[in-house]
């Protein structure tokens, strides 16, 4: 369900204890491209809208808040004043942030008379469309003695990330109480490991030695008490072992590239050594302080660097327009657009879409947050609808979905959305059934 109203309005008629969990990616406070709803009073800021949040959650309700780095503590101090309790603080790092931040040579340059206006020529702009392509301007060299004592000094870094606020209703008693009361407080880790294959592994196993398990279900064993066995050597046995536990970082290719390509081998916490004890002790132990190096304890899951957290695709030209073929074609000009804006006024334009919400959120990482804190049947609420993507999600893992959404415009491209990815999914399991 959708509904096109302002979200505070909506809140206050809904009843009690009646949402299961809010998933949503509010405006940022941070006057994104001059457009009036991500101004800095906006709603996402005020304690009052959060009590309202907070009153029709239940009792472990989950609330996942996306937010911009310089502004993201605003959100969350406004909801620990409204009682809500902070659980943590995720971090979406993403390689595809565009620098905003002026080099202050060109700029003094330009302030004392020395140069016009400068920037990247793009074909979209108005007024360039006769270029066959882009015209780079290249780097300013600085004219004036101010200019070059300052050249290639600037006023922001690349955003490479954004948080991802996770707070929770508080409860009464303890969490498995209220797990078995009301099915709600705890985060459905198995659901999100990261690498859902199955991994062979040896485990030192010693003679005689009993071994307990976390689960009764093999392909959820967790073996622990590895050994060395002095009187009889190491006997191996081979588990299958499910993915790494998840963290509170997501990654995009890009920045998982990265990170692989600096670190591949960092935090591959499932191979270590054993060390021998060279100083006349007894004893032998899996630490690296004062001891030899010797044989590994033969745990390795082959994941390494970057792939331990989970990855989550870029939104790609076909998902954010599938399902809206035949919506109204405009461009996305720093949050929308019609036909009568000025092109360009903020910088490059991209070609026209059905679908012009300028800060979609991937699909993949939606259904990840869903699945943590959710089972089938719950409701979720988004009460900053936007495009949709939270809403294609909650739809596909079988929850109940609730789209609270002020833009008219933008409601209509999230019921297309929806409905094309449901239908999507409906065909492709009936396929899979035939």
């Amino acid at each position: 369900m959708i509904v096109n109203e302002n979200s505070f309005d909506w809140l206050k008629n809904r009843e009690d204890n009646s949402i299961d969990h809010i998933i949503t990616d509010p405006p940022y406070l941070i006057d994104f491209m001059g457009k009036g709803w991500d101004s800095e009073d906006n709603i996402a800021g005020s304690v009052e809208f959060w009590k309202e949040t907070l009153r029709v959650c239940k009792s472990g309700s989950y609330a996942l808040v996306f937010g911009h780095s310089r502004t993201h503590h605003r959100v969350m101090v406004a909801m620990e004043n409204a009682g809500w309790e902070i659980r943590d603080c995720l971090m979406w790092v993403q390689g595809q942030g565009f620098p905003k931040s002026h080099e202050l040579g060109a700029k003094i340059d330009k302030a004392l008379g020395h140069i016009g206006h400068r920037g990247k020529r793009v074909k979209h702009q108005v007024g360039q469309e006769h270029l066959e392509k882009p015209e780079a301007v290249g780097r300013h060299e600085p004219i004036s003695e101010e200019a070059k004592e300052w050249s290639g000094w600037g006023e922001n870094l690349k955003p490479a990330w954004e948080a991802i606020i996770m707070a929770r209703k508080p409860f009464k008693g303890s969490l498995t109480n209220n797990v078995l009361t009301n099915k709600l407080g705890a985060l459905n880790i198995d659901a999100c490991r990261v690498g859902n294959e199955t991994n062979p592994q040896k485990v030192i196993t010693t003679k005689g030695a009993k071994f307990k398990s976390w689960s009764d279900d093999p392909e959820k064993t967790r073996w622990h008490n590895q050994g060395f066995n002095k009187l009889g050597g190491n006997t191996y046995e081979t588990k299958e072992t499910t993915g790494r536990f998840p963290a509170n970082i997501i990654l995009d290719e890009e920045a998982g590239k990265l990170l692989d390509e600096q670190a591949p081998k960092t935090g591959n916490a499932f191979k270590s050594k054993r060390k021998k004890d060279t100083s006349g002790g007894s004893g032998n132990s899996w630490t690296n302080g004062g001891k030899e190096e010797g044989e590994d304890n033969g745990i390795y899951d082959g994941l390494s660097g970057a792939s331990k957290f989970f990855y989550c695709p870029k939104v790609s030209s076909k998902e954010r327009n599938f399902g809206c073929e035949n919506l109204p074609q405009r461009q996305t000009i720093g949050g929308g657009g019609t036909e009568t804006d000025i092109a360009g006024a903020y910088g490059s334009v991209k070609a026209k879409s059905g679908n012009h919400h300028p800060t979609l959120k991937p699909i993949e990482l939606m259904k990840w947050l869903v699945k943590l804190v959710s089972i089938e049947g719950q409701v979720i609420l988004d009460p900053f609808t936007g495009s949709g993507s939270t809403g294609i999600a909650v739809e596909l893992l079988g929850r109940e979905f609730i789209g609270v959404e002020l833009d008219p415009d933008y409601c209509e491209i999230a019921k297309a959305r929806i409905n094309a990815w449901k239908e999507k999914e409906n065909n492709t399991l009936d396929e899979q059934s035939e």
